[in-house]
């Protein structure tokens, strides 16, 4: 989007953006050197696709670290997992290889991020949260969550002990309509899962599905 009529110099301007990390951050989430023309980068992504009016590409990399507390009577299991999603943002463009954002900087929340939700998911440990954004030079940028949460699951015991269970993850962003955002699966990763009860498939074999449904 160099040659954009609106945003061709706005882009020169951000990417020629220089100077220590943590000044960096600052001149970023404030939207500098137009924070007078911008509420800092808060809102949702600038990039080609949004400029022509196409979605912006979110992708989501998954990578379960444990699956444990596999409940038969309350039909739950716990898992602790790592999300990184990856998109394009050409407010972010700065003059510099990388920067990182850890929930502790006082501008973390400045930074806008996807808003997801997991259907299946009844509780999260807040206490392991684990928050970071990254973000790239040439304005791509890398959004990672570390959870520790407990998932429900309908289990089926009919054929006990030879059952085989199948649940699943629903990832959504509630009220906004794939015209605006579009999530697309990236890698599937995992350390080996083993229980004592149960025969865990491995994250390499586990199946991906993206569809789009009417809000």
């Amino acid at each position: 989007p160099m040659d954009h009529p609106t945003w061709g110099a706005k882009m020169q301007a951000f990417y020629s953006r220089t100077g220590q990390q943590d000044a960096l951050i600052q001149q970023l989430a404030r939207g500098e050197p137009f924070a007078d023309e911008m509420v800092g980068v808060a809102t949702g992504p600038i990039n080609n696709g949004s400029l022509n009016g196409l979605a912006t590409e979110l992708v989501l990399s998954f990578q379960v670290l444990r699956i444990s507390e596999i409940s038969q009577k309350a039909q739950t299991y716990k898992m602790h997992y790592i999300m990184v999603w990856s998109w394009r943002d050409c407010r972010l463009m700065v003059n510099c290889l990388y920067l990182t954002i850890p929930d502790r900087n006082e501008n973390f929340d400045k930074f806008w991020a996807p808003a997801v939700r997991i259907a299946e998911r009844e509780d999260d440990n807040r206490d392991m949260l684990v928050r970071e954004h990254a973000v790239w030079g040439h304005g791509w940028v890398q959004y990672t969550e570390e959870h520790v949460s407990t998932f429900r699951c309908s289990f089926d015991f009919t054929e006990m002990p030879f059952d085989t269970q199948r649940c699943q993850l629903t990832f959504s962003m509630p009220g906004v309509p794939d015209w605006v955002h579009i999530l697309w699966w990236g890698e599937l990763m995992g350390e080996k899962l083993a229980n004592s009860e149960w025969d865990i498939q491995q994250v390499a074999d586990w199946a991906t599905l993206t569809k789009s449904q009417e809000i």
